[in-house]
């Protein structure tokens, strides 16, 4: 893998990575996690606002929606807000080669819904790093 830093997955050597609630933002076409507070289900409207996702003009779902107020419809399909919003969770784990992030996609119509995805990363370029050869 080109340009491949084996440090990105551990909480060791990078302190950017640390267990909390992000954002996923896209800048100058690369992805870049923000970190944020817990959404708080209990003041919806106002945590939606901060994890609102969009379209930007090139058709990617971002959290990055400066200035754009048009709802998406399917009319409207790139800058605009959809009614979804993304919380991306990291927990390091004991093992500084794993980390567990959990993306959680939440919406709202006559009802709230919530749909979590819940995976394991791992550094496994590790194996090969310490391997020797």
């Amino acid at each position: 893998m080109k340009d491949y830093k084996s440090e990105c997955i551990t909480n060791k050597n990078t302190p950017n990575i640390t267990e909390g609630s992000y954002i996923l933002k896209r800048q100058n076409g690369l992805w870049k996690l923000t970190n944020t507070g817990a959404f708080d289900d209990k003041n919806w409207n106002e945590s939606i606002k901060d994890y609102q996702i969009f379209i930007d003009k090139n058709g990617w779902y971002t959290s990055s929606g400066a200035g754009i107020t048009k709802i998406c419809n399917s009319f409207k399909r790139t800058e605009c807000k959809t009614p979804f919003s993304r919380e991306i969770k990291i927990k390091p784990s004991n093992d500084d080669n794993y980390l567990e992030v959990t993306a959680i996609v939440r919406w709202r119509d006559a009802n709230p819904h919530k749909v979590t995805l819940k995976q394991t990363l791992s550094n496994w370029k590790s194996n090969y790093d310490n391997s020797g050869n």
